[in-house]
Parts: C-alpha cells; structure tokens; sequence
C-alpha cells in the first residue's frame, strides 16, 4: 500500500526521531528498510548512509571483539594444556614413585624370605629327612645352603648314600 505525502513526512518524522535510541545493529538495519520506504523524501538518503555507517562501525567492533575472545579463548586453552601436561607430569612421576617404592619392598621381602625364611626352613626340612633316613634328598636341600652347620650336614649325607 502507497503512502501519501502526508503520512511519508509523518513517518519520515517518526524515524528522525527514533534515530538516535538506535544502538543495534538489527535496529539500523530496520530503520533503514523504514527509510527506503520514502523513496528520498528529504534527507533520507542521508540518514540510510549514516544507518550503514553504524552497521559497518557495529560489525568492526563485533569482529574486534570476536579477535580479543578468540586471542583471550585460545590463551586459555594454552594455559589450561600447560597445566594438564603439569599435572600429567606430575601424575606419571608419582606412579613412577610407586613402582619404584614397589620393586624395593619386592626386593626386600625376597631378601628377608631368602636369608631369614628359606635357608632356615630348609635346612630344618633337611634335618626332619636325615632323621627319617631320606639322606639322598637331605644332601639335595643342603647342597648349597650356606647355613650353621648345613656343610658338615651335606657331607653326612653323602657318606649315608654311598653306603
């Protein structure tokens, strides 16, 4: 519908009003397409180019915007990575800890059990098999014990199976 001259003057005033509450992009680009409705009534034409001089200002400080975030975004993935292979580090190096602390305490107990354990239960199994006249075991256990008197046990031992 063709508004009359009258009512293109009425809101061609409306719109010079409005101007300037406008701050949104999506708000210029409405008063623009209100404006080309007046087929240049005025200074229309002038008030359109302002209206896509505001655009062009919104969308550069949009994209500056959108740098710094990005800047800003990936400044932050940077930090939260160094942090993650920190705390990787870190964890590797406390399971490292672990496995170490592991082995020596493995390593202990193999020597308690070889010095303090084996060689005494072995020579006591031993002594049970000369007492029961099984000497050819016996001198296997005592062969290369290296305990008390486990030696002079062994060379029983052998005189008993040679007999």
């Amino acid at each position: 519908m063709e508004l009359t001259l009258e009512e293109k003057e009425k809101f061609y005033e409306s719109c010079v009003r409005r101007l300037p509450g406008i701050t949104t992009k999506r708000d210029y680009e409405r008063m623009i397409y209100d404006l080309e409705r007046l087929d240049g009534l005025k200074d229309s034409a002038k008030y359109i180019e302002e209206c896509r001089e505001k655009i062009k200002e919104i969308e550069e400080a949009e994209a500056k915007e959108a740098e710094i975030r990005n800047r800003e975004y990936g400044e932050t993935v940077d930090r939260l990575q160094a942090e993650a292979k920190k705390e990787n580090k870190k964890a590797n190096l406390q399971k490292l800890l672990v496995v170490v602390a592991a082995v020596v305490i493995l390593t202990i107990l193999v020597v308690l059990y070889k010095f303090f354990l084996y060689r005494p239960l072995t020579y006591n199994t031993a002594n049970t098999y000369i007492q029961n006249g099984y000497y050819e075991e016996a001198a296997t256990l005592l062969e290369d014990l290296n305990y008390k008197d486990s030696d002079e046990l062994y060379q029983e031992c052998l005189k008993h199976v040679g007999e």
